[in-house]
């Protein structure tokens, strides 16, 4: 009898420019051969996903070097960057067998890996889309340079998104990839406190326990860059020299080491169920959508007491009943309001009621209940269109963010009125009360069918990768 398949997966995310992306290929490497010196001797280096740099040289020339990947349409879906990197734009997994062992290495869209802000929030839909057509995520691996030392808003606001997919019982299964190492002998020198300090943030704000210990590997894939261009290009084998191929080894051996450490940490990690990730996504959603209605709402019922409204609506009833006198219609007007306002704080009790359910079980259960990615890009857009002096542009934006601060105030009082731990049965059943609710209802329901079309997208087949090295074995 055959033994089963034992599927592995780890979710990749990272800035742009980060080396994700030449990480999945320098595990092709590894897999397939035992040293920078057998993949140079193979002249065809194993390259899943496509890869162009440019070379320069000291005669002032320069060349391209391209590699189309094992599927040539995939070219597409990298968006090239002019120092060997690319920006995936849609998710795509990559699968490692070796014997009855799968590691299936899921690349998504990184942080910023699109040509504006507006866009990382449906890479964020994708995420989570594509996470629920896997059984479970085994480790969540963010790919950070050595080099950082410090981490940008954007790229706090993009953690702040991978972990509003951990659940706190799997503090483990988030790991580091410390790129660009070679520079920092492949230490931590720069990157470990700033991640540090960044960890102590989250554990003492949501009172988790994240840490770095065992949790960070450091990498350099310049290995996987001479690679690539000393086996296409006879220009760069003139150009290059002992230091280079040194390094170039140096790198392979210590990349090698640290992804087969990995490799080994893993396997002991218990899965995330997708279920568990698409929960989060569920609760998350339903109070958003939730309380936007409820602040929508409320600004109209202000909007009741305007008096420039007031007196406009007063003219409408005129014209459409001119037997009305000036009192009548006053009348009508305050009691309609009275009506609309009792309604609505009914409807608001209700609501936060039923919302304490998805509250509970995000805040006892997921490391970042709420996440502040959206909130950190809206001020990056209005510092672009303030520097490009598109000031009604900013203007538009600053508007949206003050709604959006508007909303995660309501969010977190939600969240700290959430003080009972609440079950994921009782979550899915909040809807049903909700969707009920007078004033709010109907739109609640139309809102979340349409995120829930938003977030359907299409996938492109696994791209399947035979090893002939396990990586979680030493050699």
């Amino acid at each position: 009898m055959s033994t089963p398949e034992n599927n592995i997966y780890i979710l990749l995310l990272g800035a742009s420019g980060s080396g994700k992306t030449s990480l999945i290929n320098m595990l092709a490497q590894i897999m397939t051969y035992k040293s920078l010196d057998d993949a140079i001797d193979s002249k065809e280096p194993m390259i899943p996903v496509p890869n162009r740099r440019t070379e320069y040289y000291p005669d002032g020339t320069s060349e391209d070097i391209l590699y189309r990947g094992f599927r040539g349409e995939d070219v597409a879906n990298e968006r090239f960057g002019n120092i060997g990197s690319s920006f995936t734009q849609s998710p795509r997994m990559y699968s490692f067998k070796n014997g009855n062992t799968i590691f299936n290495f899921i690349d998504m869209p990184g942080f910023g890996d699109t040509s504006w802000n507006s866009e990382d929030e449906i890479n964020k839909k994708k995420r989570y889309a594509f996470l629920e057509t896997v059984p479970q995520i085994h480790a969540i691996v963010t790919v950070v340079k050595a080099t950082e030392n410090m981490l940008s808003q954007t790229f706090i606001g993009s953690l702040d998104d991978v972990l509003s997919m951990v659940p706190k019982s799997a503090a483990a299964n988030l790991i580091f990839f410390a790129t660009f190492s070679l520079g920092s002998s492949f230490q931590g020198n720069l990157i470990a406190p700033v991640l540090q300090r960044y960890l102590a943030d989250v554990n003492n704000k949501y009172k988790v326990q994240l840490s770095l210990k065992d949790n960070v590997f450091y990498i350099d894939n310049f290995a996987l860059l001479y690679l690539l261009s000393y086996t296409r290009s006879e220009k760069y084998r003139k150009f290059t020299d002992a230091k280079q191929r040194a390094d170039a080894d140096l790198c392979w051996q210590k990349t090698k080491e640290a992804i087969k450490a990995m490799a080994r940490k893993v396997l002991t990690l218990p899965g995330i169920p997708a279920a568990d990730i698409a929960a989060f996504n569920f609760a998350r959603t339903l109070i958003d959508i939730v309380t936007e209605n409820l602040i929508k709402f409320s600004d109209e019922a202000l909007k009741l007491s305007d008096p420039k409204f007031r007196a406009a609506q007063a003219q409408k009833m005129q014209a459409e009943n001119p037997t009305l006198t000036t009192k009548q219609i006053d009348t009508m007007l305050t009691d309609g309001e009275k009506r609309f306002k009792q309604t609505l704080f009914s409807v608001y009790q209700k609501a936060s009621q039923e919302l304490l359910k998805p509250a509970g079980f995000l805040k006892h259960h997921c490391v970042a209940p709420m996440s502040n990615g959206y909130r950190v890009r809206l001020q990056n857009k209005i510092i672009q269109l303030e520097s490009d002096a598109d000031f009604d542009g900013a203007a538009e934006v600053q508007a949206e963010l003050d709604a959006k601060d508007k909303h995660n105030r309501c969010f977190e009082l939600i969240l700290n009125n959430a003080t009972r731990i609440s079950t994921l049965e009782e979550t899915c059943k909040a809807p049903e009360g909700l969707l009920k609710l007078q004033i709010i209802g109907k739109d609640v329901k139309k809102a979340f069918e349409a995120y829930q079309k938003t977030v359907k997208f299409e996938f492109k087949d696994t791209v399947p990768f035979t090893a002939t090295y396990p990586i979680q074995n030493d050699d």
